[in-house]
Order: C-alpha cells, then sequence, then structure tokens
C-alpha cells in the first residue's frame, strides 16, 4: 500500500481477550505503529496483543475513558492518530482511503467517520453515529469526560463519506456494559435521552 504521513492506531484495551487479535490484524498493514493500552487484564488480552506486533503500555484503569485514552495518545508517534475499539473493524474501503485522508491539503486536522453498531446480530435503531476517530497527532487534540469521552483541541474537522466503522457485540456484552455503564451519571442522563428519541434499545438500560 501506498504510505503517506505515518499512522498510529491508538486502542484501550480491559480483558478483551476474545476481540483484539482480529482488531489488531485487520488494520496492522495500514498503520505504522499500534499502540494499546491495558487497564489491568487478566485475561490473554496483553499477550495477544504483543503477537500482533502492538506495543502495549499498562495503565491502571481508573474508570475514566477520557483519561486512558489520553495515555494512547501520548505514546504515539505518527503524524496522525487513527483511534479504534477491540470490537471495532473498519471497512476496507475505508482503511484504503487513510493515505488519501492523511495528505488532505485542506488544512483538516480531524475526521469522523460513520460507525454502524449491531447487538446480537442486529443493527441498533439508533444508530449510526459518527465517531471523531482520525486526528492529526499535534500535541493539542486529547479526549475529555471519563465515559462518552469527546476529542477536542482540534481546528477543523470533517465527515469522512461513506466509509464505516462497524461496531459488533453479542447480547451478553452488552448487558455486561450496561450493568458497568449504569454507574455513571453522565451516562445514565445520556441513555435516557436516548430513549425518549429512540425507545427501548439494547444499549440504553441498566442491564
Amino acid at each position: 500500500m501506498q504510505r503517506g504521513a505515518s499512522i498510529s492506531l491508538c486502542m484501550i484495551a480491559l480483558d478483551e481477550a476474545s476481540f483484539i487479535g482480529r482488531a489488531l490484524r485487520h488494520v496492522e498493514p495500514y498503520v505504522d505503529e499500534m499502540i494499546v493500552v491495558d487497564g489491568g487484564s487478566q485475561d490473554a488480552t496483553v499477550a495477544i496483543a504483543q503477537r500482533c506486533g502492538a506495543a502495549v503500555i499498562k495503565s491502571t484503569w481508573r474508570h475514566h475513558f477520557g483519561d486512558q485514552r489520553n495515555v494512547a495518545l501520548q505514546h504515539a508517534s505518527g503524524d496522525w492518530i487513527l483511534v479504534l475499539d477491540p470490537d471495532e473493524l473498519c471497512e476496507r474501503r475505508l482503511l484504503d482511503s487513510l493515505p488519501h485522508l492523511t495528505s488532505n491539503p485542506r488544512g483538516v486536522d480531524l475526521f469522523e467517520f460513520l460507525r454502524l453498531n449491531y447487538v446480537a446480530g442486529r443493527l441498533l435503531r439508533s444508530g449510526p453515529d459518527w465517531q471523531d476517530r482520525l486526528f492529526r497527532n499535534n500535541g493539542r487534540i486529547r479526549y475529555r469526560g471519563r465515559v462518552h469521552e469527546r476529542v477536542t483541541g482540534h481546528s477543523l474537522g470533517t465527515k469522512a463519506i461513506p466509509p464505516r466503522i462497524l461496531h459488533r457485540k453479542s447480547a451478553a456484552r452488552q448487558r455486561r456494559q450496561n450493568r458497568y455503564y449504569w454507574r455513571f451519571p453522565e451516562h445514565r442522563a445520556w441513555a435516557r435521552n436516548e430513549l425518549r428519541r429512540w425507545g427501548p434499545q439494547p444499549h440504553l438500560t441498566p442491564g
């Protein structure tokens, strides 16, 4: 593949042995380095990530997604940063578009990708959603927020159409995550707003 600017994949993980290998192998040919910040996994997450060629940074999980993502950004050396979660895969055309996007002459420093969310094989009615996942590694762009974290510090962002991120979960995994997220007041407020908008959805219940 023709390369232009260098790209660092940044990922955070905690007990993701069932997913992380596939995610890393899928994206590895398209990036220059892979950074995985592990929050203290008790399964084989770390060993699998290392076998896939990722640099694993250990950072104790303190229930703050923004801070954990920022640890990964601090270790990235590429010109651009691509952020993915272990249970996400990019469409091939998204990966193929990376050299073009990162060589853009328009001064754009952040790209949003459309994410399709599936639970138990079914597309969520409340999705898809736009995610800030590709941005310049300029030392100013960082994450803020302990849950539903958002990217801050960019100057000019744009939507990248049509490439998409595919986000797939089992029903059991979704229930476990719901129970965890429901402890955060920010998530409860967000979920209640989404419930009013979309009605009952698998990811909007206490678990």
